[in-house]
């Protein structure tokens, strides 16, 4: 039987991210079933909108793996949960035809390479176009998000996680935590294991998590926080 690797990818855009990591797993581990594919491991990259690029730690541990397993192909849920950008995209794509990778949709009727140019210019035009449509659609998203943002004005509307007294700490530990290659499940255990709550005085979940520390990770205020080598315990909330 073939094997293959499932490649995940979430953005923290709209909150119908939050459990996309099972959906993608369901429908990618469907296709794979049906196409008698034997998947080896799955990798995962959260990415904002503003970070949907090249630099993907969960793309580039699955390269890695494909490598050293001789596994030459891998599956996503559909051309948008690869890229929403089409540079990015066909970038990605260009990678993956150097180094000999098949990429496989599973909203695809059989084994597609999706990455390949072929010698097919319809092909290529369809999955250019497709990732256009993609990008155009991130953008109404980012588009409407601000203009909520501008209606509720900030001050006025809900503020993230970080923003009140005292969450910053719990930011900072979870991205010192995501530095030192903790996955988002391991954070959010560390920290309901060290008494830390969410606002809501509810356990920490990994969706939850991803997206705090993206968001942080994209900031330039974050990107100064000194590294840290040991975490506090906490009590009665943040500290």
């Amino acid at each position: 039987m073939k094997t293959t690797m499932a490649y995940l990818r979430v953005s923290t855009l709209n909150q119908s991210d939050g459990d996309g990591f099972d959906r993608q797993a369901a429908s990618v581990g469907a296709f794979a079933r049906t196409h008698g594919l034997t998947i080896l491991d799955t990798f995962r990259d959260t990415l904002t909108g503003k970070t949907d690029g090249l630099d993907r730690d969960g793309f580039v541990a699955m390269l890695d793996a494909m490598k050293e397993t001789g596994c030459r192909c891998f599956v996503v849920e559909r051309l948008d949960r690869f890229a929403r950008d089409l540079m990015t995209s066909e970038c990605l794509f260009a990678e993956c035809r150097k180094r000999g990778i098949s990429v496989y949709a599973a909203d695809q009727p059989g084994l597609v390479d999706i990455a390949s140019n072929g010698e097919d210019p319809t092909r290529v035009l369809i999955r250019q176009i497709m990732g256009a449509l993609a990008e155009w659609d991130r953008s109404v998203i980012v588009k409407k998000l601000q203009e909520a943002r501008n209606r509720t004005g900030r001050k006025g509307g809900r503020q993230n996680f970080g923003e009140k007294p005292g969450e910053d700490n719990v930011v900072r530990i979870m991205v010192n935590l995501r530095r030192d290659w903790k996955s988002w499940g391991d954070i959010a255990k560390t920290l309901n294991e060290t008494g830390v709550t969410t606002r809501g005085g509810e356990p920490w979940r990994r969706t939850v998590v991803a997206q705090i520390v993206s968001r942080a990770m994209a900031s330039t205020f974050i990107q100064q926080i000194p590294k840290v080598d040991s975490i506090p315990h906490f009590r009665n909330g943040h500290g």
